[in-house]
């Protein structure tokens, strides 16, 4: 459970202490360098923030090219599906004012092999897991909206975690409307023919 970023090279400019306004976002963040530890890929992160106050509040934007799906096990945690091979590209937008966090990412996973994983019974999500990987795989291309809300004042919330819990509902809802219209499509061709 360890995110590795290498080469990275940051700009952090414009701070001040004691600003005016806590949603005044006078300071300018900008990284850029590699992420993964295997296959590294690229990464940016960039936008404008206000640390200088007991309310922080930022608005960034991050971006993730080629990354490298088995290196994010975490995200597949808890699932009966292991990841064996994959690619993904990550659009993230995160604002926060005054502590209260909304993010929204696009996450695009390309060539996903799966297998089943040491806990597999026959059922993921209430859908047939052999269904669901098979899907998965088939898949060129798969996009998945990823929303996250919380308090970062909170020491309940965790993004990484509530990161995975918002992939996974979008991976379930994903998989049943692929698997449904899979079926309805064959119900329909089975009763035209």
């Amino acid at each position: 459970k360890k995110l590795v970023f290498q080469k990275f090279e940051a700009v952090y400019d414009g701070f001040s202490w004691r600003t005016l306004s806590p949603v005044l976002l006078s300071q300018r963040i900008f990284i850029a360098g590699l992420f993964g530890e295997k296959a590294p890929a690229p990464f940016r992160i960039y936008g404008r923030a206000n640390f200088a106050t007991s309310e922080v509040s930022f608005k960034l934007d991050g971006v993730i090219k080629g990354g490298a799906l088995e290196e994010q096990k975490n995200l597949w945690e808890g699932l009966p599906i292991q990841v064996r091979a994959g690619t993904f590209d990550l659009k993230i937008r995160a604002v926060c004012v005054r502590k209260q966090l909304k993010s929204k990412s696009l996450l695009t996973m390309k060539s996903v092999k799966v297998a089943p994983g040491p806990s597999a019974t026959d059922k993921i999500w209430g859908l047939p897991i052999s269904a669901s990987m098979v899907f998965l795989q088939n898949q060129k291309t798969l996009h998945l909206k990823i929303p996250v809300h919380g308090d970062i004042a909170d020491p309940k919330f965790e993004f990484f975690r509530a990161y995975r819990v918002a992939f996974q509902e979008s991976l379930r809802k994903k998989i049943e409307r692929g698997i449904h219209f899979l079926l309805n499509s064959t119900v329909k061709l089975a009763a035209q023919t």
